[in-house]
């Protein structure tokens, strides 16, 4: 479904719960209408804690529907959701490759383990972060990854980052003095970033292009007009990509 001008769902003339099984997540805990009852359930990492956390939700989701096993599973995410995507899939193939080596040693007590695990732990009020890798529940279910699929993804900022200032002046979107300002920017913010200064960094990037809390028009808008960054043929992204957001807000 999509929402309208008026806030009104409408269905898609395309989507991909027509053909496929579809599970979205709103990672990590505390985005969108995930949520925790203890300080301990947010996370300040991706590897371990994010991961482990979408582990333990992937396997109770397997154990209320079992069936799903039998089918290939791919892991999605578009933007920042690129920073998670590789992370998880790690993790798994990490998970399959333990649970391998375990069932190896011991397939019959795995197995029982399995069958006997109560099913209390899949109404758990909170989430916790696992202070050390799962094994009860997560380690008995090989989970049936097969791929992943990364829109735009932010996956490796440190790398991507410097990039910028070529690829928008070869696009012809800003002059020699522009880019050197550009350049400016991209390696404030790499060196923020290497420094653990996220927030920082965050904000000299919101200056340069995301626009997300910067009260004035950043530098990319300002040397450019554009406003859709995603489309630089357009100068403002088409008004029904906005409606979602305050469809939601409504909850």
């Amino acid at each position: 479904f999509n929402a309208n001008a008026k806030l009104e769902l409408v269905k898609r003339d395309a989507s991909w719960t027509s053909k496929y099984a579809m599970l979205f997540i709103d990672n990590p805990v505390g985005a969108g209408f995930s949520f925790t009852t203890s300080e301990s359930g947010y996370c300040n990492d991706t590897k371990v804690c994010v991961a482990s956390n979408l582990l333990s939700l992937l396997t109770q989701f397997y154990g209320i529907f079992p069936e799903m096993l039998q089918q290939e599973l791919f892991i999605t995410g578009e933007s920042y959701g690129g920073h998670y995507v590789p992370g998880f899939a790690a993790y798994i193939h990490k998970h399959n490759a333990r649970l391998r080596r375990q069932q190896a040693d011991a397939p019959q007590e795995l197995a029982a383990s399995w069958l006997q695990t109560p099913a209390s732990w899949l109404h758990a009020p909170q989430v916790h972060v696992p202070q050390q890798p799962l094994v009860r529940h997560t380690a008995q279910v090989h989970i049936p990854l097969a791929g992943v699929a990364i829109g735009d993804g932010w996956i490796d900022p440190v790398n991507m980052i410097p990039a910028y200032p070529d690829m928008i002046s070869n696009l012809g979107l800003c002059d020699g003095n522009e880019k050197a300002v550009i350049e400016g920017y991209c390696t404030q913010a790499v060196a923020l970033i290497k420094q653990g200064k996220m927030l920082e960094a965050f904000n000299v990037w919101d200056k340069f292009l995301n626009g997300d809390v910067w009260p004035y028009g950043n530098y990319f808008h300002n040397i450019t007009g554009l406003n859709d960054y995603d489309n630089y043929m357009n100068t403002n992204a088409p008004a029904e990509f906005e409606y979602y957001a305050p469809y939601l807000n409504q909850a």
